[in-house]
């Protein structure tokens, strides 16, 4: 049964929630459901039944925009503009970094003059919300630059299974094998991050050695919502590709 279907057939209106039976054990009143600024959560309450999860409502993006503006909450799901020192063309010393880690090509770059930046755009539903830069300036600080404060994450790629990473160049690496990557832009899981992951069939996590508890925690957290969330332990960051963590990879993909 498709539960994200059933309770969008609810027609809570934003702000709203209800007590139901539950669609999958038909426990009485023991199914609860909720539109919070278009983002819909559920959860059957009955210790015998794991029906929950979140997803997004069919509301467009300007639906959602316009709805939060309402609401008096910004900075979220807001289109931004990049700086006039952001072009489209690359020079050569950016197309030499990203033929360096194996990504030229792989997704859209753009090039930050004043800093001298490679960006990475944070895109959903063709809308720019916000952007990440590499800086190849070693004088300049800070390394990596936020441009905007959706809370979204960087994901490039296609595919049924996506790989969640800490920044954007593990996730173009993973998009690079195959996957879809998918970039915390740091090591924390939002609602915003666990949104973007529910489409998938498999969502696996390898974050950076250091970070392997966090991994754990993550999956642990999207396993209320995602069936195959696992954790890959790797011996070096994914974007260094190291044989064995990419033959790891691999084997987890496809099982």
């Amino acid at each position: 049964m498709n539960i994200r279907q059933h309770v969008i057939d609810l027609e809570l209106p934003v702000g709203h929630s209800v007590r139901t039976n539950c669609p999958v054990c038909h426990r009485k009143n023991t199914f609860g459901a909720s539109n919070d600024m278009g983002i819909l959560k559920w959860q059957c309450f009955s210790a015998s039944c794991s029906t929950r999860g979140i997803g997004e409502t069919n509301l467009s993006a300007m639906d959602i925009r316009a709805l939060m503006n309402q609401a008096g909450i910004s900075g979220e799901l807001s289109p931004i503009e990049l700086p006039i020192s952001v072009t489209r063309t690359l020079p050569d010393e950016a197309v030499s970094w990203l033929h360096y880690w194996g990504i030229h090509g792989v997704g859209t770059h753009y090039w930050d003059i004043k800093d001298s930046r490679v960006i990475f755009p944070v895109v959903k539903n063709h809308i720019l919300y916000d952007a990440t830069g590499r800086t190849l300036n070693k004088v300049v600080t800070p390394k990596w630059k936020r441009y905007g404060g959706s809370g979204l994450p960087f994901v490039v790629g296609e595919g049924n299974v996506a790989v969640v990473v800490e920044d954007a160049i593990s996730a173009s690496v993973c998009a690079s094998e195959g996957y879809v990557g998918v970039a915390l832009l740091g090591t924390n899981l939002m609602e915003s991050h666990a949104l973007s992951l529910l489409k998938y069939d498999k969502v696996i996590v390898a974050l950076d050695p250091d970070a392997s508890m966090k991994s754990l925690a993550h999956v642990k957290e999207l396993r209320r919502h995602i069936r195959k969330a696992i954790a890959l332990k790797l011996d070096d960051d994914i974007k260094y590709r190291l044989d064995v963590d990419l033959n790891k990879l691999r084997s987890m993909a496809n099982e």
